[in-house]
């Protein structure tokens, strides 16, 4: 068998999509709630911080936001405004990070995902999102453990079980790395992502019809992938449907005509297939 079915890429806790244009924060946290009503010296500054979270989008809203806070420590306050500032700085970190990483600072990235949970190490979106930086420098195990807390302390977000997945398949744990795209699917059943996934997992156990379900659901669910696409081609490829995987390969290069692996996928097949 010459044509490989390809792992998708770790995502981090805001989509790539959503964050290419340095969006507005996603959903408040705890951290984000008013601050408390303290008027020692501190605590005034850290409310006009909270107002500055209501419309904070770019890289730079962030870096006030920390450094506001840090001011405000300095400053003076009471033990619940210390604990405050804390959240609020590690939840700007994380949002500071994931802009980062969408934009390629990865070692940035990285050093703002590691901020966040040494100033609230139950951030648990910050720990996943320092899961995914250290999986794409190679740090496997570090980040195994990284999701194993995030998922310790929310085992509601389907990113995280899914990217634990990921790392198993990666590792060749491909039963338990369906095990956690289960956990993923559950959560969010029409992901095309997750059962994408999921079919690479149980092609490589040999579960010949499950993989097919669940390649076939994906480019269902999400027909602008050209990865779903040319994953369902090499499967086809593989199992002799020579037919069935040039229509697919095509539909790859269609959605997107940049996309190298349709091509590379194509030309394999059309070289190779027995079938003039």
């Amino acid at each position: 068998m010459r044509t490989a079915i390809a792992a998708t890429l770790l995502v981090f806790g805001v989509s790539m999509a959503a964050l290419a244009a340095e969006p507005k924060a996603t959903t408040q946290t705890p951290a984000l709630q008013t601050p408390p009503n303290s008027e020692v010296a501190g605590g005034p500054m850290l409310r006009r911080v909270y107002q500055l979270t209501k419309t904070a989008r770019y890289s730079a809203d962030y870096t006030k936001i920390i450094e506001d806070c840090q001011q405000a420590l300095q400053v003076g306050v009471n033990g619940p405004d210390v604990a405050y500032a804390e959240s609020l700085m590690s939840w700007a970190y994380n949002r500071r990070g994931e802009i980062n990483a969408t934009a390629g600072r990865d070692t940035e990235a990285l050093s703002d995902f590691s901020s966040a949970v040494t100033l609230d190490e139950k951030n648990w979106r910050a720990l996943h999102n320092r899961g995914v930086s250290h999986a794409q420098a190679g740090s496997l195990q570090e980040a195994m453990t990284d999701f194993n807390a995030a998922l310790e302390l929310n085992k509601s977000y389907p990113n995280s079980w899914y990217n634990r997945g990921e790392l198993k398949y990666q590792q060749g744990d491909f039963e338990a790395a369906i095990q956690d795209y289960n956990e993923a699917i559950r959560i969010v059943p029409r992901d095309g992502s997750y059962l994408n996934s999921r079919g690479h997992a149980e092609y490589r156990l040999g579960h010949v019809k499950e993989a097919q379900r669940d390649f076939a659901a994906a480019v269902e669910l999400a027909p602008g992938n050209a990865s779903a696409w040319v994953n369902l081609g090499d499967f086809h490829t593989n199992q002799g449907n020579y037919a069935e995987a040039t229509k697919e390969y095509r539909q790859a290069i269609q959605v997107n005509p940049r996309f190298g692996r349709a091509y590379q996928s194509s030309a394999w097949l059309l070289a190779t297939c027995p079938d003039e």
